[in-house]
């Protein structure tokens, strides 16, 4: 067990490892914590705050000697919600990606619509189907009676992979040829890459994915598709576009 108690310090009263329990059932909407027992860091994390709840009811409390807990989630050891929310949600680990996402070189709704796609939120015709509209499940970049998910949209389909070629041979960047999905594309290119060189691949598969993201809406909405030369020249002003504005 991760707690670790110390006499000369003050710390949180008898009462606050009730809330602390209260606060991780409230953020997962159930009383009961037995329902949490599948979640393997969430579990350990509520087994130590009630171990720890068991231990102070046989301490009798005073203002002279109050313990303190030990809490391993952040650097200064003090228990935070937050800290508590990224242990569940995320079970201790941040994702590899998550400075690199958010530092990119890219206006803030290309990030935030990246972030949609590395999470699979984009309302492609899967993700449709499945919050029950209505909807064609084919996809209309390559005409080959494909299903429409994020990985075959922007990976996968024939259509962006002869942009994503000619993209990449412009930066004289070589895409991860194993790579199946839109994140492994973006972290398995990166690898051998540069800090400089990183940073020009990540807004560029971001400009690449946005821009083949807008001509499928005007295909779906307006019946208007770009030739890929178009959308290559598009994508490489501008990359370097955000380069040179947010340098």
């Amino acid at each position: 067990m991760f707690l670790d108690f110390r006499c000369s310090q003050i710390s949180y009263s008898f009462n606050s490892f009730s809330k602390i329990r209260n606060t991780i059932l409230q953020l997962f909407g159930t009383r009961d914590p037995n329902l949490l027992q599948t979640h393997t860091a969430t579990s350990t994390l509520l087994k130590d705050v009630l171990a720890t709840k068991a231990l102070f009811s046989r301490v009798e409390s005073n203002n002279d000697l109050q313990p303190i807990l030990d809490w391993r989630w952040t650097a200064d050891n003090i228990f935070t919600v937050a800290s508590a929310y990224k242990i569940m949600s995320w079970s201790g680990i941040v994702s590899s990606y998550h400075k690199q996402l958010w530092k990119m070189k890219a206006p803030p709704k290309v990030i935030f619509f990246f972030w949609l796609l590395l999470r699979d939120k984009l309302l492609t015709q899967q993700n449709l189907a499945k919050r029950g509209w209505p909807s064609i499940s084919a996809c209309k970049m390559c005409q080959l009676q494909a299903e429409e998910t994020a990985n075959h949209l922007f990976v996968s389909c024939t259509f962006a992979k002869e942009i994503l070629t000619r993209v990449s041979s412009h930066f004289d960047f070589t895409p991860a040829a194993a790579a199946m999905d839109v994140q492994s594309v973006w972290l398995s290119t990166g690898l051998n890459l540069t800090v400089q060189q990183r940073a020009l691949w990540t807004s560029l598969w971001a400009a690449t994915c946005w821009l083949i993201w807008k001509n499928r809406c005007s295909s779906i909405f307006s019946g208007r598709q770009l030739p890929i030369a178009r959308i290559v020249f598009d994508i490489v002003s501008t990359t370097m576009y955000w380069q040179s504005l947010l340098a």
